[in-house]
């Protein structure tokens, strides 16, 4: 084809040249060999490059437009430019000759209208070259009749939907006058109006329906004629048919790299109107009454209605390489022959459906593609700078209606504008209906501000969903921000942007209340990529790393946590100091500029300290001038990356600056602190040091918040082998009196079967009279039991009840101080029974105790979640009968071996159950709990929380939070611990180790930090052995009984103590006994002598 081409082109500029000559030119030119590289040219067979022509060196003659080439003396040319056409010239003819022509037969006669020309005529324009790749332009050549250049006349098909107009019922007839129009305006109505009778769009209408027509300018230039039904919209039934998010359509385009776009010709016109609704388009004009067959513009349900139709269309193209928005058609693959097949299929299906394409609003297989007033490309998203363009001129808003049509447009790409809700709050303020308008200069500034952004937004990454998101957040006094982020190989990238301002209630929230609202915000705006996908939150908010652990939450953030495990239950919460959070911007203002109003100078004996410790240390004066990490600026060294100040290896000055940075700066910990020191000093190993001096100090130890995990791990407590050996006892007090002059209940337990019997009584009871209530309500029906359990009540450590129980062969066993979990069976018991009474009670609360035997019953009638069985059927082997039991009653009796072996199974059945309930609970309260162990010697702090204060006017909340430190003298379990407590706290001296802390004594290359500890604040509780002196005496076979009066409790509390109680109230017996003035006394109590 070359030799062909090159050929035929030669054409000879010399005719003296012989034929010959000009042959052995081109034979000598024929057996050149030149190598090409296919490519698809456009109306070329071949392209001449660089090579070529440095090797025959052509010349050009610009004014005959050759190339000449030189061969052997010969001068070869090559016509390089099309010649211009010459005009078409017109003779004219006389008659004669015309008359004379006619009788030619040959002749050929031809009528031609002839216009006078001001100027030649010019070049016939080529077609436009097509960008397109030839597989493209060969897909639309084989579809030419879906890119017609108008509409074909006639009626488009019947589909599967056609538009109907739903008016309300009793709605009327609209009939609207005409506008009026321009000349100009005029012809265009007669011009839209024949082409629309001719196509058969229109036709003449008898209607009684009548709108008016006005006029749109398009894009192009050229005017759209539309129909003002606006009074036609306002009485039709509205068609909620959906129309997509812009955002969701844009959220399937994240692999896509190649995309293609479809905008169908006048797609309203290719829809027809159902026939019983034809009349309802009428519209008049000065030229007459016509009526549309075809969908007008400016129906309210028209989008709807065409909407409804695409998808139908496309339903199975759908978010799989096709989106459609009304007319708007996009088309996106992975590569290009994909993405041939994908638009040879849309095509098809558009020629299926009689769908016509308007070409010149087509773009094909583009990398990059304006769609829906953005720019889309392989993985990001940005602003269409066309649409945004118009913002640079538009004008302060002078009305609401101006300001919410500014704020509209912004509105619609907040999702690319960091901080917009602090942006645009000033504007948004004045739509508020108690705000005027009133334009000032804040408001000035925001309208640019916002201009600014929406003209200088960033470009989105689209969301990958098979890739977890990322979700920076933030929350100042005044708004929430957040960013969606996602990292798809190139580092995090952000996916959209949100803000917005806090509601007036809101802003009274707390700090971490609206740093977790920022989250929930975040989640919620953005749930339709982060549902049931793994998401990280990071925040510049410490705590709610352990917002999902946190053991106690307000109603509020309870809702939050069902919200957050119900849609992100893979949520994780991270900490992001604040100068690291992009999200930080979106909240606050930048910072104001400051100026200084004076100077700090250093302390002549502080730099004389520094100097004698550089002296003394040999780094500084051998290794320092020679290393790079430090370098001396008079009078110190400072470190070269951070400048701070380096500290000489002296234990008294380290010391100093850790106690000026802790103790001078309120106590705080180990990070503030280390904080506070490294920005200005810096010596080896700081970090121990600190930690070590923060951990050590006692006013930090005593004062401050626990906030691990309590220590010990659970021991419960054995379960017995048979009901009603082992039983546990608590009082209910603090109820209101009764009738009967009742204010308290004694609640017994039995630990097997979890029987229960709750007795009315009163707090002035003695043990005696207690004792008296638990053998006629329990030693009557069940027996003594083995093992009593009990808190450490006065009553509980009397002579009188514990000779009693000594006597009967029962165990006597006490909680220790201040941790009544010990005994947490009769605990839980002590909430149920109160939540019933809660039910049952009168207004006056005078009643309680009438009720008590209903529900005790009721009580022991109901399974137990524990054991599987009711407390009635583990004791006696059979359910109380009731009402409703009787009609279900066997009719005949159960032989008693039977009744034997199954009572004993259901025992065994019940032992089982709690076994496997208490290891559940061991297993879940550990998970809590921390292990530790203390040994005898061992210092500890002991909580106060529990101690009354020892004076009226002082507060817990300013007091020490532990007092001590106390050496443990004796380890009772790995639970339990004696310690030895000073003489003016005269309280039992066993403690449950949550009550506990280990003490830290100060290091040893620090001098003592400890401080003396302070004054007395607590004073122990009556209830722990506070003996106030002893009245009596007596001896008996099991040793010396003391009479104890109990400070601030009347004499019905005097209770008798055995001498080994006493030990811990030597002040009162050593006063006692040496006093030996007090009377013997023989008498004791009825019960006990009796027995």
């Amino acid at each position: 084809h070359f030799t062909q081409a090159f050929t035929a082109a030669f054409q000879p500029v010399n005719p003296s040249i012989k034929a010959r000559d000009r042959l052995a030119a081109l034979k000598q030119l024929k057996s050149d060999k030149l190598y090409f590289q296919q490519a698809p040219l456009k109306g070329h067979d071949v392209i001449l490059g660089r090579k070529w022509l440095s090797a025959k060196n052509p010349s050009i003659d610009w004014t005959h437009d050759h190339v000449i080439i030189k061969h052997n003396g010969t001068d070869i040319t090559l016509p390089q430019f099309p010649s211009s056409p010459s005009l078409p010239t017109c003779n004219l003819l006389s008659a004669r000759q015309i008359k004379k022509s006619l009788k030619d037969p040959t002749a050929q006669f031809f009528l031609c209208y002839l216009h006078q020309i001001s100027q030649s005529l010019s070049i016939p324009p080529s077609p436009p070259v097509s960008n397109d790749p030839p597989e493209i332009q060969q897909l639309l050549s084989e579809f030419k009749d879906v890119f017609p250049s108008d509409l074909p006349p006639g009626l488009p098909p019947k589909r599967t939907v056609d538009h109907r107009i739903c008016l309300q019922p009793g709605s009327e007839p609209t009939v609207r006058a005409t506008y009026r129009m321009s000349t100009a305006e005029l012809q265009e109505v007669q011009k839209q109006l024949e082409e629309l009778l001719d196509k058969g769009f229109i036709r003449v209408s008898s209607s009684p329906y009548a709108a008016p027509i006005l006029f749109v300018k398009k894009k192009d230039g050229t005017m759209r004629m539309c129909i003002d039904y606006r009074a036609l919209n306002k009485i039709t039934i509205k068609n909620r048919y959906p129309l997509p998010r812009v955002e969701e359509l844009f959220d399937q385009l994240g692999e896509a790299k190649i995309f293609s776009k479809l905008d169908l010709r006048s797609g309203y016109h290719q829809v027809r109107v159902a026939d019983e609704d034809i009349e309802k388009t009428a519209f008049r004009t000065r030229y007459g009454h016509f009526e549309f067959l075809v969908l007008p513009f400016g129906l309210t349900n028209a989008p709807a209605t065409f909407m409804s139709i695409m998808n139908d269309i496309f339903r199975d193209f759908l978010d799989r390489f096709v989106i459609v928005f009304i007319d708007d058609i996009l088309i996106y693959s992975k590569s290009l022959d994909e993405h041939v097949h994908h638009i040879r299929q849309v095509l098809t299906r558009l020629r299926q459906h009689r769908l016509f394409v308007k070409q010149s609003k087509c773009e094909f297989a583009r990398s990059s593609i304006p769609f829906l007033g953005h720019i889309i490309s392989h993985n990001q998203l940005s602003m269409d700078p066309s649409k945004v363009k118009a913002v640079q001129d538009w004008k302060p808003p002078t009305s609401i209606k101006e300001l919410q049509a500014f704020l509209g447009l912004a509105n619609y790409y907040r999702k690319f504008i960091q901080h917009f809700a602090a942006i645009t709050s000033p504007l948004s303020n004045l739509l508020r209906k108690t705000e005027g308008f009133h334009w000032g200069p804040d408001e000035d500034k925001a309208f640019d501000a916002t201009k600014q952004a929406l003209t200088s937004s960033p470009t989105l990454a689209l969301p990958n969903p098979s890739l977890p998101y990322t979700i920076w957040t933030d929350a100042s006094s005044v708004a929430t921000g957040a960013i969606l982020c996602q990292d798809q190989g190139h580092g995090l990238q952000p996916l959209a942007f949100d803000s917005r301002k806090l509601k007036p209630a809101e802003c009274n929230y707390a700090t971490h209340d609206r740093e977790m609202l920022a989250i929930v915000h975040a989640i919620k705006k953005w749930r339709c990529y982060v549902h049931m996908q793994p998401v990280t939150v990071l925040t510049d908010h410490c705590t709610l790393q352990h917002f999902k652990s946190q053991p106690h939450l307000t109603p509020r953030q309870a809702c939050w946590m069902e919200y957050l495990e119900q849609y992100v239950p893979e949520l994780k919460i991270e900490y992001r100091a604040g100068c690291l959070n992009p999200a930080d911007s979106l909240t606050r203002p930048p910072p104001s500029q400051l100026s200084a109003i004076g100077t700090v100078t250093w302390d002549e004996n502080f730099i004389s300290k520094f100097t004698k410790g550089y002296r003394r240390d040999s780094f500084y004066l051998s290794s320092a001038p020679t290393h790079k990490s430090v370098y001396y600026e008079s009078p110190f060294w400072y470190k070269t990356d951070s400048h701070a100040i380096c500290v000489p290896a002296n234990r008294k000055l380290r010391h100093l600056l850790l106690r000026e940075h802790h103790d001078q700066n309120a106590h705080f910990g180990v990070d503030k602190t280390l904080a506070a020191i490294s920005a200005n000093f810096f010596w080896p190993r700081l970090s121990r040091d600190v930690r070590s001096y923060v951990r050590s100090c006692h006013i930090c130890q005593c004062n401050k918040a626990r906030n691990a995990a309590p220590y010990g791990l659970l021991h419960p407590l054995d379960i017995p082998e048979l009901p009603w050996s082992h039983v546990t006892l608590d009082f209910i007090t603090d109820l209101p009196p009764t009738a009967s002059h009742h204010n308290a209940i004694l609640t017994i337990v039995d630990k097997l079967s979890k029987m229960a019997h709750f007795i009315p009584t009163s707090t002035t009871a003695t043990a005696q009279h207690t004792a008296e209530l638990f053998f006629k309500e329990v030693v009557r029906l069940h027996g003594v039991p083995s093992v009593l359990i009990s808190d450490r009540d006065s009553r509980f450590l009397s002579r009188f009840w514990q000779t009693l129980f000594n006597r009967l062969g029962t165990k006597i066993r006490l909680s220790t101080a201040y941790h009544p979990q010990s005994d947490g069976q009769t605990e839980r018991m002590n909430r149920t029974l109160e939540d019933g009474l809660r039910a049952c009670v009168n207004a006056c609360q005078n009643d309680w105790d009438l009720h008590l035997p209903d529900i005790e019953f009721s009580y022991n009638n109901t399974v137990n979640l524990a054991t599987g069985q009711t407390p009635f059927y583990l004791a006696t082997g059979q359910n109380p009968r009731t009402p409703s039991s009787l009609v279900h009653s066997p009719t005949r009796d159960t032989a008693a071996t039977a009744f034997l072996s199954s009572k004993n199974t259901v025992i065994a059945t019940a032992r089982a159950s709690l076994l496997r309930a208490q290891r559940r609970m061991i297993q879940y309260a550990d998970q809590h709990r921390r292990d530790i162990h203390f040994n005898e010697g061992d210092q500890v702090l002991l909580s106060t929380a529990n101690l009354p204060l020892l004076q009226e006017g002082l507060t817990r909340k300013l007091a020490p939070r532990f007092i001590g430190p106390f050496t443990i003298t004796q380890v009772l379990s790995p639970l339990t611990y004696r310690l030895k407590l000073p003489s003016h706290i005269n309280i039992h001296p066993v403690f449950h180790v949550q009550l506990l802390r280990p003490y830290h004594q100060p290091p040893s290359h620090f001098p003592s930090s400890s401080k003396p500890p302070p004054p007395p604040m607590f004073t122990p509780s009556p209830d722990l052995s506070e003996v106030e002196n002893i009245l009596a005496h007596e001896d008996t076979c099991n040793g010396t009984y003391y009479l104890v009066k109990w400070r601030g409790l009347d004499e019905p509390h005097n209770l008798w103590i055995h001498e080994s109680g006493l030990q811990y109230a030597q002040r009162a017996l050593t006063k006692y006994l040496a006093s030996r003035t007090a009377p013997r006394t023989s008498a004791t109590p009825k019960l006990y002598s009796c027995l």
